[in-house]
């Protein structure tokens, strides 16, 4: 598999990219947003890539960085969701606010990239969501413990993940973050 290239960049058209490897010039597919991100043709690049495999072709996906790589992969891992429709939602909505989308459930956000409907809106939502939230609280060690103790106290994980959600992470620690989310669980009954 061709986990990365580096290269220089011969080509920029609108959906791909040509990346010339040691005299070999490899196609690869980008969102727009890797694409805005990417240096002027005939300078050097990097990119994170995802070999696709059909029957009768083999595709390489370029990201310009892990993230969007990450939540490519998980979007083609929902039934119905190709690699150029991942492209697609990549290219309307950054990885960060999908995250976020898909966290609040914002069928309406989602529904905005081309091809989706509510109908497929929905399927990402119920298909995405532990999955998404399981990388928001990785990424925030303070959340993931204080969601740990919600849970410690027989709190769902539904009810400990919207009690935490909207909470600064970063910011506060465990204890506080316990503290306003028993507080947001008190004040919701």
């Amino acid at each position: 598999m061709i986990a990365s290239l580096t290269g220089k960049l011969t080509e920029k058209n609108s959906d791909s990219i040509i990346l010339d490897v040691g005299g070999v010039g490899y196609r690869v597919v980008i969102s727009n947003n890797s694409m805005s991100e990417l240096p002027s043709v005939g300078q050097n690049a990097s990119i994170l890539t995802h070999l696709h495999v059909k029957e009768n072709a083999m595709e390489l996906y370029g990201f310009v960085s892990e993230e969007e790589k990450s939540l490519f992969e998980r979007l083609i891992s929902v039934s119905g969701i190709g690699c150029k429709l991942a492209l697609t939602v990549l290219s309307y909505i950054p990885p960060k606010s999908f995250e976020q989308a898909i966290i609040n459930e914002d069928v309406t956000l989602l529904s905005t990239v081309p091809k989706i409907g509510q109908k497929q809106a929905k399927r990402l939502i119920v298909e995405l969501k532990e999955k998404v939230s399981d990388i928001s609280f990785s990424q925030k060690p303070e959340l993931s413990l204080a969601r740990d103790v919600l849970l410690g106290l027989g709190y769902s994980i539904e009810e400990s993940q919207k009690a935490l959600k909207g909470l600064n992470g970063n910011a506060d620690k465990a204890e506080e973050l316990v503290k306003k989310a028993l507080q947001k669980i008190g004040s919701s009954k």
